[in-house]
């Protein structure tokens, strides 16, 4: 017992230690009055980098954190725009409609997402900016599919009619998204080992502790989102659900209403130019100077584990503006299999690259003949 509460002890220290990094909520939506240090010397390719920390309220010439090794992995801006390129916000042309449709005292923006998508992470960017706080969830719930929007309600939002909230949808680059799932599944459940994962296919290590994959051609990921069986969906594969769920709210038929498509990687780096936009389609003001999030992270480490304590945007914006990031964990197998399961039609329209090159060598493929041979 006597462990248990020390543990909890620690636990509670530690989120305040964190808490008082950041600084108060009141510090925190008024450090544009603080006096704040940035370092606009050397590359200029780094200027917009730097104005992004700045505008979490980061010293850049002054915080320990800023280390040489730190300045020097920052990505340059012209790196970020060709991976990314300019920033997307889909569903624009909606908001017109959702104005007009919903009565303006009834004018909410509510966020919605895939695990590990960020959407705790924008609903902090939209908490700090609008001058309307949004709903943390939609009311058919947050990182349920769209096909749920009529048919679901979440227990304590059933004075949230689905048609009054005008949802704000996170999507994430699927190869980093796919390594967070790795690290943190959430709900959705998958065989494999964080050393050989993303396993779109079965590693033969996988067939080993499951020997069932020898007949199997992908990891299959199950997703719990109720006890209720209709609450359950079974995926082919961690690519699959990339494509099933985004599609949902893409193209399919139910994703036919107002909504806002956003990409967790534009909050990062283009949050001055995004948030406002996501504001006024609710008919909302901003607060006025943009004010970013310095910890990007939730609590379970969903989007962005890092060690850095109340820097999970300094963090952010070196894993994602670094192009290898993206190879992180994978084979060239996997890498092979990513490029040939994820929907070109989502990849385009979100603006996201396939991982081209795989490897040369024989040996970089030898976990994986039994998928190329019936590919």
């Amino acid at each position: 017992m006597n462990r248990k509460l020390e543990k909890l002890a620690k636990r509670k220290q530690e989120k305040q230690e964190v808490w008082r990094d950041e600084g108060t909520k009141e510090d925190d939506d008024n450090f544009g009055s603080r006096n704040i240090t940035s370092r606009t010397d050397g590359d200029p390719d780094r200027i917009p980098i730097f104005n992004i920390l700045e505008q979490a309220g980061f010293d850049t010439v002054n915080d320990p954190r800023f280390t040489d090794e730190v300045l020097q992995s920052l990505p340059k801006w012209s790196e970020v725009k060709e991976l990314y390129g300019e920033p997307k916000v889909m569903g624009l042309e909606t908001c017109e409609y959702y104005r007009e449709s919903v009565d303006e005292a009834k004018w909410k923006l509510a966020v919605a997402g895939n695990f590990n998508s960020g959407t705790n992470f924008l609903h902090e960017l939209l908490r700090k900016n609008c001058v309307s706080p949004p709903l943390w969830q939609v009311p058919w719930g947050k990182h349920y599919p769209a096909y749920f929007r009529e048919t679901n309600q979440v227990q304590k939002m059933k004075d949230v009619h689905y048609s009054n909230v005008m949802p704000v949808v996170m999507v994430r680059d699927p190869y980093t998204w796919m390594q967070s799932q790795c690290r943190q599944p959430y709900n959705a459940r998958f065989d494999h080992n964080k050393s050989t994962c993303p396993n779109i296919i079965p590693y033969n290590t996988d067939i080993i502790d499951h020997p069932r994959y020898a007949s199997m051609k992908y990891v299959p990921i199950h997703v719990t989102y109720s006890k209720e069986p209709h609450l359950k969906y079974k995926h082919p594969s961690l690519a699959h659900f990339w494509n099933n769920w985004n599609n949902e709210y893409v193209y399919n038929r139910t994703s036919e209403f107002p909504r806002l498509i956003v990409r967790m990687e534009d909050l990062v780096f283009h949050g001055e130019t995004v948030v406002p936009q996501i504001c006024a389609c609710a008919g909302l003001k901003t607060k006025g100077k943009f004010h970013h999030k310095r910890n990007v992270a939730n609590w379970n480490n969903g989007i962005d584990k890092n060690p850095l304590h109340g820097a999970g945007l300094l963090q952010s914006i070196i894993r994602y503006g670094n192009p290898e990031t993206k190879r992180t964990g994978y084979t060239p197998c996997q890498l092979w299999a990513a490029k040939n399961i994820l929907d070109n039609k989502l990849m385009n329209a979100f603006g996201y690259n396939y991982v081209e090159k795989f490897g040369d060598s024989p040996s970089d493929w030898a976990d994986c003949f039994g998928y190329l041979k019936e590919s």
